[in-house]
């Protein structure tokens, strides 16, 4: 059945202006009355899938803020959906809830790994970014993890804002590893349709031609986290040996895996179900009854080969020539591509060996593209059998 399961929990108590999840405010009779939907909602998946968390692997509580939840909120969701003690349980907290005797309790549930929602140790960077902790309180959330004894942990952090400078995040940097972190996720924050921050007009003036800045950034990035012994596993994520995310890991390798709440998606077999993002049409299906599912996508083979690729090229380890044996049969890949792909290739874009195509740290900087490229190529390849 599933091999991870995740929650989303979508309260802040302030929304970020760049942030393009379905959010809510903090509220707390809304939050009550979307913790009982949340709970009924566990419940029709259920009765879809009756042994749904039989071999979960991951269990992963995200947000939103999932700690404006009580730790007694977050034991019921976890008892409701039965999650089994060998999974590893993940969730999202920010550091102004990341008191020791919360992160205590959190542990007592079985929860063996955090996600601390830092972004950055500069109070005037945290305010440009809208968030509501403060640099004090980043100092403190990170002084009671340790006082708490977890050592699994992921720490996030933003680059590619307004007024950030490569000195700034040089700095910020060395704090976050100071803390020897296990796992970093580093995200270059881009600005969204209908967020706040892509109709501000300083972020979008700021943001033209600031390429090489980014790009300066991104490779920083990259050689103090390979210093600090994290390695590059995804795009974004950095981790030691045995401590990569287990639930990303799900994702990106295509496993099946269930999302529940307001705007969760899920991935079985060859389907994908989206959830309603919109409260009232979540809320309403819950209460017919129903499923609160909004698209139901029937992934043909076409479908599923580029959503690998676009999985597969984020990712260190890469495109398998073996896997794509599935989708275009037995062809010499190794000459195919070799030839096809020379010119990515020529300019230190992509490496090819007879085992697949790997990017280089130039070509993660322009992914997007040439995943367009392979599966251009690839995509002509179906087309000729």
């Amino acid at each position: 059945m599933f091999k991870a399961i995740y929650v989303h929990l979508p309260f802040c108590r302030t929304i970020c202006p760049f942030c393009s999840f379905p959010i809510l405010k903090n509220r707390a009779p809304l939050r009550k009355n979307y913790l009982i939907l949340l709970l009924q909602e566990i419940r029709l998946w259920q009765d879809k899938f009756p042994n749904l968390s039989k071999n979960c692997l991951s269990f992963y509580v995200g947000g939103g803020t999932p700690s404006c939840y009580s730790a007694k909120d977050i034991s019921t969701i976890k008892q409701a959906l039965k999650i089994p003690d060998s999974a590893l349980c993940s969730i999202e907290i920010n550091p102004e809830d990341a008191h020791l005797d919360y992160l205590k309790s959190i542990v007592d549930l079985g929860f063996n790994r955090l996600s601390l929602g830092v972004q950055s140790f500069s109070d005037q960077h945290l305010k440009i970014l809208g968030r509501n902790n403060t640099a004090k309180q980043n100092f403190l959330a990170m002084e009671a993890l340790q006082k708490a004894g977890i050592d699994d942990f992921n720490l996030d952090i933003l680059y590619g804002y307004p007024d950030q400078s490569l000195a700034d995040l040089d700095k910020d940097l060395a704090t976050y590893l100071s803390f020897n972190p296990p796992h970093l996720s580093a995200y270059g924050l881009t600005l969204e349709p209908k967020t706040p921050a892509f109709k501000n007009i300083y972020w979008q003036d700021w943001n033209k031609g600031k390429e090489g800045l980014f790009v300066e950034q991104f490779k920083l990035i990259n050689i103090s986290t390979h210093q600090a012994g994290l390695n590059r596993y995804e795009i974004s994520n950095f981790a030691k040996p045995g401590f990569l995310s287990l639930q990303n890991l799900i994702y990106w390798q295509q496993k099946p895996f269930l999302g529940i709440g307001l705007g969760a998606f899920s991935r079985y077999k060859k389907q994908r179900f989206f959830n309603y993002a919109n409260l009232a049409k979540w809320q309403q299906a819950i209460n017919d009854n129903q499923l609160p599912v909004d698209i139901t996508e029937n992934m043909t083979n076409r479908k599923i080969l580029d959503e690998y690729l676009l999985m597969a090229l984020r990712r260190k380890s890469g495109i398998s020539f073996a896997k794509l044996t599935n989708f275009l049969g037995q062809i010499d890949f190794y000459s195919i591509f070799s030839k096809e792909l020379s010119n990515l290739r020529e300019k230190m874009l992509i490496k090819i060996n007879q085992r697949g195509i790997t990017l280089t740290e130039k070509g993660l900087m322009l992914v997007d593209s040439i995943i367009l490229k392979i599966s251009t190529i690839i995509d002509s390849k179906l087309d000729e059998k």
